[in-house]
C-alpha cells in the first residue's frame, strides 16, 4: 500500500502540471505505458483522474442514487 501511496502521490504531482507530455513521460516511466502505443492524451488524463478516490466515490454514489 505504501508503493501505491508514493505512485499516486507523484501521479498527483505531475497531473497538476496539466503537461501532456509528463504525464506520458512519467507514466511510461512507471511502466504504465508503452512507448510505441499509440496515445489518446485526453482519454489518458480522464482514466487516470478517475482513479482518484473522491471522483470515483462521487461517481459510485451517483450511480446508486438513480
Amino acid at each position: 500500500m505504501a508503493d501505491y501511496a508514493s505512485f499516486r502521490q507523484r501521479l498527483d504531482s505531475v497531473l497538476r502540471t496539466l503537461d501532456v507530455k509528463q504525464v506520458q513521460d512519467f507514466l511510461v516511466a512507471e511502466g504504465q505505458w508503452s512507448p510505441g502505443a499509440p496515445a489518446d492524451p485526453e482519454f489518458a488524463m480522464w482514466m487516470v483522474a478517475i482513479q482518484c478516490h473522491p471522483v470515483y466515490t462521487i461517481s459510485v454514489n451517483a450511480r446508486n442514487s438513480r
